[in-house]
């Protein structure tokens, strides 16, 4: 299989991780897929988080206005979006896992005072059953005291975020190794 086709499967297994009913629950909110031209003509659509469906076209953001839109498309194009109710996270965390087990959890953003439940960490990792060797999810403390999903980050490309750097790069190593059908050197 070409490389190609393996990002396109890495694609497709983010939006499997969101419409998958054990996942769903933690998510804490309604996500649904559109195009960029339904929430930017619309506002009665507005007050929305948006994101690409293709990685990295855009930095997701919450539409409010047009000015919030400068930025997310390109003339001529009409991505696709994932489209989501608006949660107001007061902490966020990034959660490393490596072949199943859970190497290390990051704060990324907000007070560093409040805490996420490690119980709906750890569910999520057991639940997400056709999990890649490496990959990381992302876990947002709401206002109303809730730990809800994210997203999930496929271990090819990852922002460390202060994890240890060998720890990083062996689930680095699970992926790339698994997306390119070679051994995994870094399997010790």
């Amino acid at each position: 299989m070409m490389l190609g086709q393996h990002f396109l499967n890495i694609l497709l297994s983010h939006l499997k991780l969101i419409i998958q009913r054990k996942l769903e629950s933690y998510l804490g909110r309604k996500i649904w897929k559109s195009k960029l031209s339904v929430i930017a003509n619309n506002p009665d659509n507005w007050n929305v988080f948006i994101k690409p469906v293709e990685d990295k076209k855009f930095t997701g953001v919450v539409v409010r206005g047009t000015k919030d839109l400068v930025g997310c498309g390109t003339y001529g194009e009409d991505p696709e979006i994932l489209c989501s109710e608006v949660v107001n996270f007061v902490a966020e965390w990034r959660c490393f896992v490596r072949y199943g087990k859970i190497l290390d959890i990051r704060r990324y953003r907000g007070n560093w005072r409040l805490h996420f439940d490690y119980k709906v960490v750890e569910n999520v990792v057991l639940q997400y059953k056709s999990a890649p060797n490496g990959y990381a999810v992302d876990f947002g403390l709401t206002d109303k005291g809730e730990t809800l999903l994210i997203e999930v980050n496929d271990g090819y490309s990852l922002g460390h975020y202060g994890l240890f750097s060998l720890d990083y790069a062996k689930l680095l190593s699970a992926r790339w190794s698994e997306l390119t059908s070679t051994i995994d050197e870094c399997d010790f």
